[in-house]
């Protein structure tokens, strides 16, 4: 077997778990076996924890007794490392367990705090910042880049995040401007042929139908109804803008020609 096989036997001569007498008079025997002296300075080690660690089902400890418990625990950390195989390796594996499990119990009996952080500009944001003010960018200072057209275009401004977000606020048509294209093909003097009209546009219509939902909830119903449509949504909108609907001209002219004396 190579070296490999040699080591790996090793490791498993570690792993060994002692079988303890229970005999009171084998106890100078049992302490000769360093797994079992191992054993019993960890069970002190936790037990001293335990009796160290404020609760609300102890009481505190007193100074006399902070103090025994401080000296035994310094003991105990002094042996293991001379413990073999590995003294010092467990030895340090043990302490951070105890420690770790100290944070548990601290962190159990303040309430379980979160331990969300809030997030922090990273060095490379700041360079880049810092990078962007030293060329003139975000600042007042007009930049002359040697081409008109460019340097028009960097000294626009409007940059920021806040000019960006009110730059977009302003994007959005209102509901007349983006639907009039539907009144226009509509107009028979036009001669817009059926196939050319915005109403047989799949992504106009979608957007015009977005835009109804969030401007003018009611036109939908228009689409919606039997016989009805986008062009009857249309209708619908720029009639009551007018401020005489179809329906409210047409009783007009019937009752102004019923008020009106035969000739």
């Amino acid at each position: 077997m190579g070296e490999g096989g040699g080591g790996g036997a090793e490791e498993l001569r570690e792993v060994y778990f002692a079988k303890f007498l229970t005999s009171p008079k084998l106890i100078q025997l049992q302490l000769r076996d360093g797994y079992f002296r191992r054993h019993v300075l960890v069970q002190l080690l936790i037990f001293l924890q335990a009796v160290s660690t404020e609760s609300k089902n102890m009481p505190a400890l007193s100074a006399a007794q902070r103090k025994e418990v401080e000296a035994l625990h310094k003991r105990c950390m002094g042996l293991l490392p001379g413990i073999q195989p590995g003294g010092a390796r467990f030895a340090k594996a043990v302490l951070t367990m105890l420690e770790r499990e100290e944070h548990w119990i601290k962190w159990k009996a303040s309430g379980c705090v979160p331990f969300d952080k809030a997030a922090s500009i990273s060095r490379a944001e700041a360079e880049g910042t810092r990078k962007r003010k030293a060329s003139g960018g975000g600042t007042g200072k007009r930049m002359q880049l040697g081409n008109a057209s460019l340097t028009r275009l960097w000294n626009m401004g409007g940059n920021s995040l806040e000019d960006i977000a009110r730059k977009t606020q302003d994007v959005t048509p209102t509901l007349e401007e983006y639907l009039k294209p539907v009144l226009v093909d509509m107009d028979p003097a036009e001669g817009i042929e059926e196939e050319y009209k915005k109403k047989n546009d799949k992504v106009y219509s979608w957007k015009a139908l977005r835009l109804m939902a969030k401007k003018d909830v009611g036109l939908l119903s228009k689409v919606s109804a039997p016989n009805g449509g986008l062009e009857a949504a249309v209708t619908s909108l720029f009639d009551s803008l007018k401020g005489a609907p179809a329906e409210s001209a047409e009783q007009e002219s019937a009752l102004d020609k019923v008020d009106k004396p035969d000739a």
